[in-house]
């Protein structure tokens, strides 16, 4: 299936750990103030499972295209065609958890200018 969707759930399951793995914005800015371990714990627990998530991510890129990704953007890109439910198989917090990834990685990768992409 070169280049052509994939479904991310025949890819591998979601683990159960990844689940709920941030706090809400609000839990957040709550823990920041009071409970400073705690919002650590939680924002460490979010980026390894980000992390992970990438990683199932460019094994799928693998799978579809018989190579590695050109940059971890070019596995963000094509990932951008995925719907909200393949996202979260994968272990993205939804779209939303996958742009804020995507975005970051533009921002690395392009600078500035990262925007007008």
């Amino acid at each position: 299936m070169p280049g052509g969707p994939v479904s991310a759930c025949a890819h591998r399951p979601k683990s159960p750990g990844l689940v709920k793995r941030s706090l809400t914005p609000n839990e957040s800015e709550e823990a920041m103030r009071t409970n400073w371990p705690a919002y650590v714990a939680a924002e460490m627990t979010r980026i390894v499972a980000d992390e992970e998530a990438f990683e199932r991510l460019v094994d799928l890129f693998k799978q579809a295209h018989g190579r590695a990704p050109a940059s971890d953007c070019d596995a963000y890109q094509w990932a951008q065609e995925m719907d909200d439910v393949a996202l979260t198989a994968l272990g993205f917090e939804g779209r939303d958890g996958f742009q804020y990834n995507y975005d970051l990685c533009l921002m690395v990768e392009y600078g500035p200018r990262a925007e007008a992409r």
